[in-house]
């Protein structure tokens, strides 16, 4: 954030994955079923589960998001901490790919994007979560070395259907 000089960012990384933490659909969305789905106890572990140690290691990671250290207006509902000890919120999700090295030096983004669904192996998709519960959390998604581009968010503007 102090490389954009922004309290907002929307930010995009690709890199070697160590591991990640999350959350993955069970179920389309797409279903009609989706439009009831209960997103309460114990119905919830029909459309979701949830990544009890990092998933997807030695792979390469396409993530995309937003982050903010300030009040986030109509992004506020969809943002959650993403640690106890700061003022950082955001919401991210990734893609799994196949693993490949990434080429050293400066990576074109639009360029690298288009080469992975092109030549890698999708491998799944995740809602990226922080699980820092003492003992029995999963912990944070890692990352090993990448590449991340960022931009400030200067509006954000609700669209109603």
């Amino acid at each position: 954030m102090k490389i954009a000089g922004t309290e907002q960012v929307g930010l995009v990384i690709v890199a070697e994955s160590a591991g990640l933490i999350g959350t993955a659909l069970r179920r389309p969305p797409t279903t009609d079923a989706a439009n009831n789905a209960p997103f309460e106890f114990p119905q919830i572990r029909e459309w979701l589960s949830f990544t009890a140690e990092p998933a997807y290691t030695r792979s390469l990671a396409l993530v995309a998001g937003v982050a903010t250290r300030t009040d986030a207006g109509a992004l506020a509902p969809m943002l959650r901490p993403l640690s106890r000890s700061g003022p950082l919120a955001g919401h991210f999700h990734a893609a799994s790919f196949s693993y490949r090295p990434l080429q050293k030096g400066e990576i074109e983004l639009k360029k690298t994007i288009k080469s992975l669904f092109e030549t890698q192996t999708l491998q799944g998709l995740l809602h990226l979560l922080s699980d820092d519960r003492a003992i029995a959390g999963a912990g944070q998604s890692e990352f090993v070395r990448g590449a991340c581009w960022l931009a400030p968010l200067d509006e954000i503007v609700e669209e109603r259907t």
